[in-house]
């Protein structure tokens, strides 16, 4: 085998007791090993699952199933109002849930009123999205890279988020 060097003779030792040993020796996995291989096991879990989902309306705004990154030069009012179009939960969207009314008509276009109404569709606003450059869909609307232009639209629009 390895005549002379040192890790291997012991290695070749302890490989030659392996075979004739009738008590297995089991190592014990070190707890940061088994933290990491356990994570990333439930996060390929996870992820799989999110994929196969029907009827995700996520989907629509989050392509990967991975957290956003909080964009840390808006403030607490900004960030609640991202996060509130992100999940599609506003005050104008979703008010008639706690008045027990039905939901909110847009009058110009006669569709119920949505998050991606708002943003991507509605006539009334559509001269304030043109010249933000706003995008046409949530997923592009919505994702961490610059999200300025609908921060800009909540602005001017005056919308209640």
């Amino acid at each position: 085998s390895h005549v002379g060097i040192a890790g291997n003779e012991e290695a070749d030792r302890l490989a030659k007791e392996a075979l004739t040993s009738t008590h297995p020796t089991i190592n014990k996995i070190p707890i940061p090993d088994y933290k990491a291989y356990s994570k990333r096991k439930i996060l390929t879990s996870w992820n799989s699952e999110w994929h196969n989902l029907q009827n995700n309306k996520l989907h629509e705004i989050k392509a990967e199933n991975k957290p956003w990154n909080p964009p840390y030069l808006i403030n607490r009012k900004e960030q609640v109002s991202l996060t509130r179009l992100r999940i599609g939960h506003t005050n104008t969207t979703h008010i008639h849930l706690m008045k027990k009314e039905n939901p909110p008509i847009c009058v110009p276009c006669g569709c119920v009123m949505s998050v991606k109404h708002i943003l991507t569709d509605c006539q009334t606003y559509s001269n304030i999205r043109a010249p933000l450059n706003l995008s046409s869909t949530l997923l592009s609307c919505l994702k961490d890279n610059d999200i300025s232009p609908v921060l800009e639209f909540l602005r001017r629009t005056q919308i209640k988020i």
